[in-house]
């Protein structure tokens, strides 16, 4: 037996055991500093969110509306915003810890920030004490010890579209019943009085959808609708005329923070309209002046909603369209107390300069409902508007 061939085997063996065993201590040293590292970010972490927790979010909000420069366009949507910030302070309630000594308040206002007083006495009750802040100081407060939080006296008011502040307020729920005279309770039956700026009489959504139904031509057969391309079939006879173009645009809508959108080029049947474009110059036409008269549906060129039978938001073939036809407008009292009355005259309304007044028409009744996302809160009642600007009551 050749001991000395096994001798340097089993050596060569050992090396390479060693080797293994360096390697994997070199490599549990290296996790452990790893893990050293990502236990120090995780702890630098936890510090840095305990300290950004201290400034509640509306506080953020309006750190952020500075930086951005809008700040002051905040402050110049409702005048009552003035009193509680501006480009230099911001008003909050700064809470402690435990209830401050008169040394730190001294310390505090020292450094420029002033706490509110009544009397000659601070406003404050235990550990929450109301303080006007330069926008600087913000950063002082956050690093203090001795500060548990600091919130923003002001709070924005919420608001919904209609969308989602009708099922808010559990009126779609409402129109599910009838009354003691089976009549259904959406406002059928009812008329509101808005004394306000006015209404527009010629806006879609204040006309029902009970005129006649109609089937559409896809004219260039490509299986999809194209504005001003495709034909609305109002004689009936399975062909596109000169004076059955179909066409939309793109209504807009302005949410309660004033952002306008929709506006997209893509026809949605729950926002946009259709409407005949009889004559093919790209706009709706409408009113005494485009020769339309009372007795003439929507006061203008025709005006659809689509049955949209399949729900997804567009216009198929093989869908219909529903006329627009009566207006839910009963009466209006225009300028120097002159009356509109629908039937007679209404379609010489004065219409509404100012718009506030044909905004809220749409909140209390308009659209059609279950073809549209938004639908005024009591959708069958109709509308008398008094014009409350122009007329001395």
């Amino acid at each position: 037996m050749n001991l000395t061939k096994y001798s340097k085997m089993f050596r060569w063996y050992e090396n390479c055991i060693l080797n293994i065993l360096k390697r994997q201590v070199i490599f549990l040293k290296k996790l452990k500093n790893l893990l050293l590292l990502f236990m120090l970010i995780f702890i630098l972490g936890i510090s840095t969110s305990v300290l950004a927790e201290k400034t509640d979010p509306v506080l953020k909000f309006l750190q952020s509306s500075k930086e951005t420069g809008r700040l002051q366009s905040l402050r110049n949507q409702k005048q009552e915003n003035s009193h509680f910030f501006n480009d230099d302070w911001v008003k909050v309630a700064i809470v402690f810890k435990e209830v401050p000594s008169e040394k730190e308040f001294s310390e505090f206002e020292g450094k420029g920030i002033k706490f509110n007083y009544i009397n000659n006495s601070r406003l404050g009750v235990c550990r929450v004490w109301g303080a006007t802040v330069p926008w600087p100081l913000i950063s002082v407060l956050e690093k203090s010890e001795s500060v548990e939080s600091i919130e923003s006296v002001w709070h924005p008011k919420t608001e919904s579209c209609l969308d989602l502040s009708v099922p808010e307020i559990q009126a779609d729920r409402v129109w599910q019943f009838v009354d003691f005279n089976n009549q259904i309770i959406d406002g059928t039956g009812v008329r509101i009085v808005d004394f306000d700026t006015g209404i527009d009489a010629t806006h879609p959504g204040f006309f029902r959808a009970d005129g006649p139904v109609y089937n559409w031509i896809d004219f260039n057969s490509n299986g999809s609708f194209d504005s001003g391309i495709d034909g609305v079939d109002l004689n009936d006879n399975g062909t596109r005329e000169s004076n059955e173009a179909l066409a939309f645009w793109d209504a807009y809508f302005s949410d309660p923070w004033g952002v306008i959108s929709n506006q997209d080029g893509i026809f949605q049947c729950n926002q946009d309209w259709l409407y005949n474009d009889s004559n093919s110059n790209s706009q709706r036409d409408y009113g005494t002046s485009s020769g339309y008269t009372e007795s003439d549906p929507t006061y203008g060129e025709l005006m659809f909603v689509v049955n949209d039978t399949n729900g997804n938001n567009a216009l198929d073939v093989g869908e219909t369209l529903v006329a627009l036809n009566t207006s839910r407008i009963y009466k209006s009292l225009n300028a120097g107390g002159v009356e509109r009355t629908r039937g007679i005259d209404l379609i010489n309304n004065q219409g509404d300069s100012n718009g506030h007044g044909t905004g809220v028409s749409g909140i209390l009744s308009s659209e059609v409902r279950n073809k549209r996302l938004y639908v005024g809160v009591a959708p069958g009642a109709e509308i008398l508007m008094a014009d409350r600007v122009n007329n001395d009551y």
